[in-house]
């Protein structure tokens, strides 16, 4: 899989000022792709897909008093989060 073209793609899905900063890799195993959201808070977050990348955006932005941006197909932000946390346990465990 070619991750750099993934997290771009995600990128430019989200929009909303978010830039790709490269995939987090262990070992060659990936972990997650790693984003900025310069628009609004300066602050950068991993995830490893485009729900969890919105998800965490969302997040993000509310953490910080940010003006909030509305993904209206995203119904469990909390749950796409904790699904990600999970994965990310996983598969740090085993390192």
């Amino acid at each position: 899989m070619d991750y750099w073209k993934e997290g771009h793609r995600i990128a430019r899905e989200i929009g909303h000022g978010v830039v790709y900063n490269g995939p987090q890799l262990v070992d060659d195993e990936f972990l997650f792709h790693m984003f900025t959201d310069e628009e609004a808070t300066g602050t950068t977050f991993g995830a490893r897909t485009l729900e969890e990348a919105k998800a965490k955006l969302m997040e993000k932005r509310q953490q910080f008093g940010a003006a909030p941006v509305a993904f209206p197909e995203i119904f469990d932000p909390l749950g796409i989060l904790d699904a990600f946390q999970r994965d990310l346990d996983r598969i740090l465990s085993r390192l």
